[in-house]
């Protein structure tokens, strides 16, 4: 298993996100199909909602659909890289907070 500096490593390097993530839910069909079929299924009683947690948002690729349905939507990643895309990406949605947080460090 890959240290936290290790996985910082490769999640804050340019090449670890050729298609802003993209390519992680080509199998299911685009992000689009990854919300319908993998994500909602999970969190469809539990929507709307006040607060949602979003953890490894990456480039933002299910916050796009997250920040839809609460009133507050919090988004921590390990990477530096991942949190500026997302404020980039979101910058005009005033509800999200943006944290840079491994889970394990001070």
């Amino acid at each position: 298993m890959p240290t936290i500096e290790e996985n910082k490593d490769v999640w804050n390097k340019a090449e670890s996100f050729p298609e802003a993530g993209e390519e992680w839910s080509a199998s299911w069909g685009g992000s689009d199909m990854t919300r319908w079929h993998s994500i909602y299924p999970r969190i469809h009683l539990f929507v709307p909602t006040d607060t949602i947690f979003e953890i490894a948002p990456g480039f933002g690729r299910m916050t796009t659909y997250l920040k839809d349905i609460c009133k507050r939507l919090i988004v921590v990643d390990m990477s530096e890289k991942c949190i500026e895309a997302c404020r980039k990406r979101f910058a005009d949605v005033k509800h999200i907070s943006y944290f840079v947080d491994d889970g394990k460090s001070d």
